[in-house]
């Protein structure tokens, strides 16, 4: 998004804008906590002891929705800033910028003033006929609504936190030979042999015995559970049985206090010229038929009230009607016996002991590949499974899902005539490869214009990360609250 601030400079009021924001991670931080916070008593926040008061939030929150206006347009601005997420933004990077703030502090950092001064007087922003002017620069901050003491203060700020982004930046450079090895990465081609294993290919050898069967069940009873199950009478009051709208909302109230204090449904459906209607079989946390398909009327029906007999509360379903039940029959939920569920057992078992054998062949053929760096044993016992792939890359997968694919292309590339072998494991499935060669394209390939882009990008993702890795350690270290109540309330 700075980009876009850049992009506007022609404007002196985008360029002023950008010496008002501070230099720090993110795009909404704000240096300028040297302002004076007026009454503190209302605390949005409390980073390491020093307060964020709602005034200050408030004043930064209304700061960060005019930039974020003056860039992307009132219409994108009104909908993007209104949301909860827009203002824990503002407050994360006040949050970010007093820890880099107290870091600076804690590291000593300075700056002088006489590197302050030479850095307003470079500014392109403040000079007239290719010098500075004292009178356009005292102009341009009046108009912002900022002394000469606030702009520097928070320049200054601004400063220290661009010594403290200087480490990351060394780090997070890029060489030429990196940005290399990227595009070659992102261009090769892999010779890959593909096995897979399921479950059901050893189910045939699998022969569970009664003894294995019962243990399972008696390991596994809470799986093989009836639901409970009732059955209610219900009443449903709705617009259609008032003269218009209005009389029926006015009744809301009055249906409500004679269903808590009826014994049953019966004097409520007389006192409204209703019939009381008869659910069918109802189950405990799966949906029904009719208005009992949806899922806060089944959990009325099986609420405490109305287990224990009495008229249920009044709910107001999706098409604005309202529901009451009373309970005509209940079944507890219970355990299912073994012989009403011996068959569902047994598939268990039987999945359960062919993945094992799955799984002890799949590491006996990854042993042998290993050993004889070769996949001959694969290609003896499993012929008609084993899929060969000459050349997979990151762009043609051939149908292999990513998470297999993230796995061939992280192998290790094999020394000629040998072969680097793994495998993919799931519930029901083993999946074996093995890389018998890595094509890499020649570095003469690589355009100069593209390798320098590469370049650019890869040490803007690691100046990112690094960043990120940063503020949040500094998170861990200090003492950051976030008063909740209050912020929501200095939100509106």
């Amino acid at each position: 998004m700075l980009d876009v601030f850049r992009s506007l400079a022609q404007s002196w009021v985008a360029k002023i804008g950008m010496l008002v924001i501070g230099l720090s991670f993110i795009l909404w931080g704000v240096s300028g906590y040297l302002f004076n916070q007026g009454d503190a008593t209302e605390v949005v926040a409390k980073v390491d002891g020093e307060k964020i008061s709602s005034s200050l939030f408030q004043h930064r929150l209304q700061q960060a929705k005019e930039q974020y206006a003056h860039v992307f347009g009132s219409d994108t601005a009104s909908k993007v800033t209104k949301t909860p997420a827009f203002a824990q933004q503002v407050l994360d990077s006040m949050i970010d910028d007093l820890l880099l703030a107290h870091q600076a502090s804690k590291l000593h950092l300075q700056v002088p003033d006489s590197a302050l001064s030479a850095k307003i007087v470079a500014m392109p922003v403040f000079a007239e006929n290719g010098k500075f002017s004292r009178t356009r620069y005292d102009q341009l901050l009046k108009e912002n609504g900022l002394t000469p003491a606030q702009f520097e203060a928070q320049l200054r700020q601004g400063m220290l936190l661009e010594q403290l982004q200087a480490l990351p930046q060394i780090l997070a450079s890029a060489s030429p030979q990196e940005a290399q090895q990227v595009w070659q990465w992102s261009q090769e081609y892999r010779d890959v042999s593909v096995l897979t294993l399921h479950n059901a290919q050893f189910i045939a050898q699998v022969h569970p015995s009664a003894a294995e069967i019962d243990q399972y069940y008696q390991a596994h009873k809470a799986e093989f559970q009836q639901p409970a199950q009732m059955q209610v009478q219900y009443l449903v009051l709705g617009k259609k049985d008032f003269a218009d709208e209005l009389q029926f909302e006015a009744q809301i109230d009055n249906f409500k206090n004679l269903l808590f204090s009826s014994p049953n449904l019966q004097a409520v459906a007389k006192q409204y010229h209703l019939t009381p209607e008869q659910s069918g079989l109802l189950e405990e946390g799966k949906a029904g038929t009719g208005v009992f398909a949806e899922p806060a009327a089944v959990k009325l029906a099986f609420s405490a009230a109305v287990r224990a007999g009495k008229n249920s509360s009044a709910l107001r379903l999706a098409n604005g009607d309202l529901l009451a039940l009373h309970l005509m029959h209940y079944q507890p939920a219970q355990t299912r016996s073994l012989q009403a569920v011996e068959t569902q057992v047994r598939s268990a078992v039987l999945q359960q002991q062919a993945a094992k054998m799955r799984l002890v062949e799949a590491k006996q053929l990854l042993a042998t590949a290993r050993k004889e760096q070769s996949i001959a044993s694969w290609q003896k016992e499993y012929s008609a499974e084993l899929v060969h792939y000459p050349e997979i890359s990151r762009r043609e997968a051939h149908g292999l899902l990513s998470p297999l694919l993230q796995k061939i292309f992280l192998a290790a590339a094999p020394a000629s005539g040998k072969v680097t072998v793994g495998s993919l494991e799931d519930t029901s499935a083993s999946t074996l490869y093995a890389v018998a060669g890595v094509v890499l394209p020649s570095p003469d390939l690589l355009n100069p214009s593209v390798r320098d882009e590469i370049q650019k990008s890869l040490a803007e993702q690691r100046l990112r990360l690094l960043s990120r890795a940063y503020l949040q350690a500094l998170r861990d270290q200090g003492k950051v609250k976030i008063y909740q109540s209050n912020l929501q309330q200095a939100i509106g």
